[in-house]
């Protein structure tokens, strides 16, 4: 399926916004080119996907050697409020919880995706 401009705009957003007419996608993040790598394609894009958690094994000197670019200080505050906005989010039975004691059930903004998650896969 393809990726309209407006979703495209959706996973370049940086930050969360109270706009009813503009979304934000909690679970990734649209990564831009860097030279010749993660080249977007017609409405294709690499994104960062933060609903899933790898581990590795092995020595990190593996990883580094193939590393064409690192995350500029903007990209990493982007980075953390994502990543505060995705995981810290209370759950629905939290959210009422909370609400009937009277404390404040934190950050409320919907998790709505942007995109269909079948969107997402990766240029060919």
């Amino acid at each position: 399926m393809p990726l309209s401009e407006d979703q495209i705009r959706d996973l370049e957003r940086e930050f969360p916004t109270d706009d009813p007419e503009v979304s934000y996608a909690f679970a990734e993040h649209a990564l831009k080119p860097v030279g010749e790598h993660l080249e977007r394609k017609g409405d294709k894009v690499w994104v960062a996907d933060f609903a899933s958690i790898q581990t590795y094994s092995g020595s990190i000197t593996d990883f580094q050697a193939s590393r064409v670019a690192a995350m500029s200080p903007e990209g990493r505050v982007a980075l953390r409020v994502r990543l505060a906005a995705f995981w810290g989010r209370a759950e629905a039975d939290d959210k009422e919880h909370l609400r009937k004691h009277g404390k404040s059930a934190g950050l409320t903004l919907e998790l709505v995706p942007a995109v269909p998650t079948t969107a997402l896969a990766p240029p060919s």
